[in-house]
């Protein structure tokens, strides 16, 4: 029987060159003649990360505390074995330090939050380095001091109270002089503001974190407002932050009396444009008056104006509606009955009013804007604006209309599903359930590898909260239903945030509960989610009962497995692109425009996940903290 030290000899032999294969099979051997030598185990753990020895272990800055094999070594080890595998350890925690304040001070956040897990997972150094820590868990927060979103400010407001108590001066006076470069580098941007955004929002939240004494970004903010509309989180944030902070009642009375200024200015503003779009809706009207419809739309224009009883010239231009109106019948020698409503008074409480702008004035305007784009053959844009108001009286009939329209333009240009979706969502809807039968053919020719649309999310981040269809690849079809996935990454997020809390089974996670809750409601409606087919997983062991789901590793290589590889070894069908406003995401790493995208299954062990990397290689050794992108898939039954 070979010695241990020959056993040794001949693995290191074997480890310079790079021959792990054939190294493991020679550690397990050596490990099963000497069970009670702890320098096996150590080397298989170095055969697993394929390292040749020591120092390129330390190198990688990878904590050992939880591998099994370093586990079982330490058990085994002699003292002087023990104290060999101490220095490493403590050397992988220098290791980890060093990289993280490299990283901080490059600003990259997204290595830092790597370097900073391992350090964490380093118990001894974890306590040794609390403030610096803390301060990478600032720095995370604040997106490394260029802003600080809203739901990090607990995180960064609990990170500064861990470094002020840790009594690290210098890491406080680091903070410190950070705190100090962002309050400026913020009132810049505050100050060269030119309307109030949600970004403006961001900026003064920020501020109120770091800086919470100081008044001037507050009233910097309000005199935008002296020519916005006084609304909105901002405003009232703003003016209580100037309204607290005041240095006198005296100005404090005047900030009270501004805001009244202000309220009173914009509703007049609002309502006038309000008034301005009715005018210019009369204005096309009257040029039709040879159309049967005009008279009955001119009343129901006059009884829009009625809600500006007393404000301006709105009573003299109801008035020359309904004349109008009368004067049209007449020349078409029609007779309807037409009922007037009037409201009793001219002076209404500012309450009022505001209720009024909301209930009725931005609906109206809405309504003649989706006529617009109806009038002119635009059905999208319009079914779009009618869904964003349609709990208003008018709504139910246009968009009915609308969606009518757009579903036979669909029909029409050969996009048999997407028509498909909109008169199934008509229901009984003048002709909808013919057209329905009449896509039967259309909807056979449907096969895998097409494009469709369904559903809508905000992607090209561009016009506010503004949504877009998305575009789904049809990868499996099987009688009537459509196995889909989306075409490009749409969000990104953690797999689960509490690492212990993953069981390495996709629907328990906070992603699945995400994906099928707040995801699912924005973007489907009713009526699509009707066409939801019921789950049905090709990976064994992974029960679905949730219509939205990520790919599993056996179906990813079922559907994409192909010929072209790309230079990392993955499948080039396979890599994906994020939306626009998922590329905003400063956690989702990019590579020449392509991002990485989760997989439904575990990974090389319970606390890891799986998911597909930016050369469409399949990755298994990403912790469930991780964050990926996010490329939904669903069943759709066409035959409902």
């Amino acid at each position: 029987m070979k010695s241990l030290n020959e056993y040794l000899n001949e693995i290191s032999r074997l480890f310079e060159a790079e021959s792990f294969s054939e190294a493991r099979a020679l550690i397990i051997e050596a490990s099963d003649r000497h069970p009670s030598a702890a320098e096996p185990w150590w080397l298989y753990m170095l055969c697993s990360r394929y390292l040749k020895n020591d120092e390129e272990l330390i190198a990688t800055g990878v904590p050992i505390d939880s591998d099994l094999n370093y586990q079982e070594a330490r058990k085994l080890a002699s003292d002087e074995e023990k104290k060999r595998f101490d220095r490493v350890r403590r050397k992988i925690g220098e290791r980890a330090v060093e990289k993280m304040k490299l990283c901080i001070e490059a600003k990259d956040g997204s290595i830092t939050r790597r370097w900073q897990n391992r350090l964490s997972e380093n118990k001894v150094y974890a306590k040794r380095h609390a403030a610096p820590l803390a301060f990478a868990e600032a720095a995370q927060a604040s997106n490394f001091f260029s802003s600080l979103p809203s739901e990090n400010i607990e995180k960064f407001t609990a990170a500064v109270k861990v470094i002020e108590a840790s009594g690290d001066k210098n890491t406080l006076a680091d903070l410190n002089r950070e705190k100090e470069a962002l309050y400026t580098r913020i009132f810049e941007k505050i100050k060269a503001a030119k309307a109030p955004s949600d970004t403006l929002l961001s900026h003064f939240k920020t501020i109120t974190v770091i800086a919470p004494e100081r008044r001037e970004p507050a009233l910097t903010i309000l005199k935008l407002y002296d020519t916005a509309l006084p609304e909105g989180e901002l405003y009232t944030l703003c003016y209580y932050q100037a309204h607290e902070t005041a240095e006198s009642e005296e100005e404090k009375r005047t900030l009270e009396r501004q805001a009244s200024e202000r309220l009173n200015r914009g509703l007049r503003d609002t309502k006038r444009a309000a008034l301005d779009a009715l005018r210019k809706k009369f204005d096309s009207l009257t040029n039709k008056d040879s159309d049967p419809d005009t008279p009955e739309l001119l009343r129901k224009l006059g009884r829009e104006l009625e809600a500006f009883a007393g404000f301006e010239d709105a009573d003299a231009l109801r008035a020359r509606v309904f004349d109008r109106a009368d004067a049209i019948e007449k020349k078409q020698k029609r007779k309807k009955f037409t009922k007037r409503f009037t409201i009793v008074g001219s002076s209404v409480a500012a309450i009022v009013i505001a209720l009024l702008l909301f209930i009725e004035i931005i609906p109206s305007i809405k309504i003649s804007q989706a006529e617009e784009m109806m009038a002119k053959g635009n059905y999208a844009d319009a079914v779009e604006i009618l869904g964003s108001i349609e709990g208003y009286r008018r709504t139910p009939e246009l968009l009915s209309e609308a969606r009518y329209a757009l579903a036979l333009e669909h029909a029409e240009s050969g996009r048999a599903f997407e028509a498909y979706v909109l008169f199934n969502a008509l229901g009984s809807y003048r002709d909808s359930a013919e057209r329905l039968d009449a896509l039967d053919g259309a909807l056979d020719a449907i096969k895998a590898g097409d494009t469709l649309t369904f559903g809508s999310y905000e992607q090209n981040d561009s016009r506010g909260d503004r949504v877009e269809p998305i575009e789904w690849i049809v990868l499996h079809r099987d009688g009537d239903v459509l196995f889909m996935i989306s075409r490009y990454v749409l969000d990104a997020d953690q797999m689960q945030k509490d690492p212990a809390k993953y069981t390495g089974f996709w629907e328990p996670t906070e992603l699945c509960e995400w994906l099928n809750g707040k995801f699912a409601d924005k973007a489907f409606g009713s009526a699509e989610k009707s066409l939801f087919a019921a789950p049905s997983d090709l990976t064994p062991n992974q029960p679905l009962t949730k219509p939205l789901f990520f790919l599993s590793r056996h179906e990813y290589e079922l559907f994409y497995k192909s010929d072209k590889i790309t230079e990392d070894g993955g499948y080039a069908d396979g890599i994906a692109y994020p939306t626009k406003a998922a590329a905003k995401d400063r956690e989702l790493e990019l590579y020449n425009g392509a991002c990485s995208w989760w997989l439904r299954d575990q990974g090389f062990s319970w606390n890891y996940a799986s998911y597909v990397n930016p050369y469409g290689k399949v990755n298994i050794y990403e912790t469930s903290i991780g964050h990926q992108g996010v490329r939904p898939c669903v069943r759709v039954d066409i035959g409902k």
